[in-house]
């Protein structure tokens, strides 16, 4: 028995096993695996397999990478993680362990285009630097000296409150031991106000559940923030 984990950066977006004599990966539908983006080929990569054995076959322009070597057929060892284009997939004996989420990211708008754009990638660091070619979420947050904090939203929950093991602490023996929660969905990140949270959003009360976008700004009591939702070498 043996699984695929399929990330972008620290990401787990989904966990397949494989279980026919062949698994297709690539950009177009009729794969059994789908990985969107232009610098993915429509029928990227395939893997073999024979009894116990496992081979990756590599059918695209801008290549199949194991342990940074471009590679044409190899056969896989169990923690194998190859990439493609800005996906990491991790060849694994066993199922994704307890407490592990899936998220999928957001996409952009050209990424279902019919034409591969060919990459030019000659170096580790070019790997490397499609590896961090996707969008990250992420929380400023203004103290009151006038300084800022940077906070990944790295969880499916992210919590503010007065409770012990909230992310962000709020202060005061009247704030809530939740004031508010930010979720992350298939379609995005949302904030949700809880009981005396004091949401506001871009200078409105938030009372019921809200998507959020890229430099949004909210505030949670005494607490300001600024959601940040782009690619991770951007600041």
């Amino acid at each position: 028995m043996a699984y695929l984990r399929i990330f972008l950066g620290d990401t787990l977006l989904e966990q397949r096993e494989l279980t026919g004599p062949q698994t297709t990966i690539g950009r177009g539908d009729d794969n059994d695996i789908v990985l969107q983006g232009r610098g993915v080929s429509k029928h990227h990569a395939v893997i073999e397999q024979q009894d116990e054995h496992f081979e990756l076959v590599d059918n695209s322009s801008n290549g199949t990478f194991i342990a940074g070597k471009r590679v044409q057929r190899q056969p896989l060892k169990f923690w194998d993680e190859i990439q493609i284009y800005n996906y990491v997939l991790k060849f694994m004996a066993v199922a994704r362990a307890r407490g592990e989420e899936t998220g999928a990211p957001e996409t952009d708008g050209d990424e279902t285009q019919e034409k591969t754009m060919e990459l030019n990638i000659a170096s580790l660091g070019d790997l490397a630097q499609l590896k961090r070619k996707f969008k990250v979420a992420a929380l400023t947050l203004f103290e009151r000296d006038n300084s800022e904090r940077r906070i990944v939203l790295d969880k499916v929950n992210f919590v503010i409150g007065r409770a012990d093991d909230c992310d962000i602490g709020v202060r005061g023996w009247l704030a809530p031991r939740t004031a508010a929660r930010i979720q992350r969905r298939n379609d995005g990140f949302y904030l949700m106000p809880g009981r005396r949270g004091k949401v506001r959003l871009n200078g409105g009360r938030v009372l019921r559940q809200t998507l959020l976008h890229d430099g949004d700004r909210f505030t949670v009591r005494e607490l300001s923030l600024q959601f940040l939702h782009r690619p991770q070498d951007d600041r």
